[in-house]
């Protein structure tokens, strides 16, 4: 088992941003509690995220818009830490507790949720682009959102130009349809992975009672599983892992399909639920 928790949560702009960094061994420690919901639909991922005494200056740059995104890199003492989210703020509150004077600022964070609901294509389109190209494309209309992992099993050409108008989010739905793909959007960047695939440096990661699994492997109605861990930053959505459990038949290779994390600063959530599905994977190629 792993000790000494670490946590950097950054707030601000493109250009400018503060810092709250907690780590579970030394000095002041500040209360910051979050729940991040990831998953490999198309459905932005969201994070609840709340955080004690921020002065007043920080608190009125969230109020005002100014400071209007999120980062939040996690994990253990002797390890790097990772982003397990980047998103905008799509909500806020600031509550005040007056008998203990605590004043509690509540962000609701969405993970390219702005472009999800709001980003328009319009472009004419050549014959002979394909699925890939036309996705190049949209993500032009999509800002601050990049390129990442991404393969299409049929990569259909088109037989002839035509104008692609309307949202953004429709059409790479119809190319996703259209591969047998789910797509997402991943730490700000807009990934397409065939169904029966899994991401590249995705190595099989064991889950089992010596490498952090809590309790025993809960079955799901799809036929997947459910898996608690203590907070495990190797494991992400589209990976592929192996559970090795004492009920032999949850035991095999499943790819992950959503995690939830549950942190806390000052209670005992460092742990994350692991949704999972059964299958024969093979990594896709990046193109």
């Amino acid at each position: 088992m792993q000790f000494g928790r670490l946590l950097t949560l950054t707030v601000g702009n493109q250009s400018q941003a503060i810092q709250i960094v907690y780590d579970e061994r030394i000095g002041e420690k500040p209360t910051i509690n979050a729940t991040i919901k990831k998953t490999n639909k198309k459905e932005p991922n969201t994070a609840n995220i709340s955080i004690d005494n921020l002065s007043e200056n920080i608190r009125n740059r969230i109020s005002s818009k100014e400071f209007n995104l999120v980062k939040l890199d996690v994990g253990w003492y002797g390890e790097e830490l990772r982003t397990i989210f980047v998103g905008s703020i799509d909500k806020h509150d600031h509550i005040r507790e007056a008998e203990s004077a605590t004043t509690t600022t509540v962000l609701e964070c969405g993970d390219g949720s702005i472009q999800y609901s709001e980003s328009y294509s319009k472009k004419t389109l050549q014959k002979g682009m394909t699925d890939n190209q036309i996705v190049q494309e949209i993500i032009k209309d999509m800002p601050e959102i990049t390129k990442g992992a991404m393969e299409f099993p049929k990569d259909r050409v088109l037989p002839r130009g035509k104008t692609l108008m309307g949202s953004s989010r429709d059409e790479l739905t119809r190319i996703a349809d259209r591969n047998g793909c789910d797509w997402s959007i991943q730490d700000g960047q807009l990934v397409f992975v065939p169904k029966n695939k899994v991401l590249p440096d995705s190595y099989g990661y064991l889950l089992s009672q010596d490498s952090g699994m809590v309790g025993s492997p809960q079955k799901q109605g799809d036929g997947g599983l459910s898996v608690r861990t203590f907070l495990n930053t190797s494991i992400y959505v589209n990976s592929l892992v192996r559970v090795k459990s004492m009920i032999n038949d949850y035991n095999g290779d499943y790819k992950v399909t959503d995690i939830e994390f549950k942190l806390s600063t000052v209670g005992q959530d460092w742990h994350q639920l692991n949704g999972l599905v059964g299958g024969n994977f093979q990594v896709i190629e990046k193109s």
